[in-house]
């Protein structure tokens, strides 16, 4: 899950995967990683999970932002209308959560503008850039590369 402001500052992007320890994590400690990681049976956004996030993610993160920019703790949070994302306004004052209407979130998500395909283009682009960089000079096969990458 991917999050910003009007400001362009990003948020820590929230994983959420299948295994608590998956195999390409092995020997890495999570907490280092640059993302909030969770996990659940089916790697999907549960009730649970999303409020699991707001309170020990998504809230210090927005806390620590204002304090740092020096302005008042004031946030209105726009959330699209999932079914796993309830209203939790009541949990902060300071902190008010707007709904996006069904039906139309595709069209005006602001994640949906082109973020999380830039994100994924990024990501593409420094992989080929290691694989390339990995086989000059070298014999190695792609799929090999893949194999060796954590």
């Amino acid at each position: 899950m991917l999050g910003g402001n009007a400001d362009g500052h990003k948020l820590k992007p929230f994983l959420l995967h299948k295994y608590q320890k998956p195999h390409c994590l092995k020997g890495v400690e999570r907490s280092t990683l640059p993302v909030s990681f969770r996990h659940n049976k089916k790697a999907w956004m549960t009730t649970a999970s999303f409020c699991d996030y707001y309170v020990n993610f998504l809230l210090p993160e927005l806390r620590k932002y204002c304090e740092k920019e020096n302005i008042p703790f004031k946030i209105l949070l726009l959330v699209d209308n999932a079914p796993s994302h309830p209203d939790l306004s009541d949990i902060d004052p300071n902190v008010k959560m707007l709904f996006l209407p069904p039906n139309i979130t595709s069209l005006i998500q602001p994640m949906d503008m082109g973020v999380i395909s830039i994100l994924k283009t990024n990501y593409k682009y420094l992989l080929l850039k290691k694989a390339i960089a990995a086989a000059e000079g070298t014999n190695i096969e792609f799929l090999e590369f893949l194999k060796k990458i954590n």
